[in-house]
């Protein structure tokens, strides 16, 4: 397609490539709204999507912890126990456990 003159200016006007730019203008806007949507729902700090709770009725117990662990990180997890006196037993199921290390109960 060729190049365009308007009227008497001195401008030259290429619709294509001013469509191709809009084009890619609106994707970079979509990627950083998305981003910046995330960035407020928590996955990459805290927010309602970052933290979780779970309330186990027949044992009273409550745990709330963080969704996403950042490694070299500390994550805190914890464990409320409704029935005061109780000892619970806390068993961790999963085999990745031996990477944790408890620094305070």
């Amino acid at each position: 397609m060729p190049v365009q003159r308007i009227g008497d200016l001195d401008i030259d006007q290429d619709i294509a490539c001013q469509l191709e730019q809009w084009r890619v203008q609106r994707g970079a806007w979509l990627v950083g709204v998305l981003i910046l949507l995330l960035a407020l729902t928590g996955p990459f700090g805290d927010g309602p999507l970052a933290n979780a709770s779970v309330f186990d009725t027949v044992n009273a117990l409550t745990a709330d912890n963080q969704r996403i662990d950042r490694r070299h990180s500390p994550s805190t997890h914890f464990f409320k126990v409704v029935p005061a006196g109780t000892q619970p037993d806390l068993q961790p199921q999963i085999r990745s456990a031996e990477g944790f290390r408890i620094g305070s109960i």
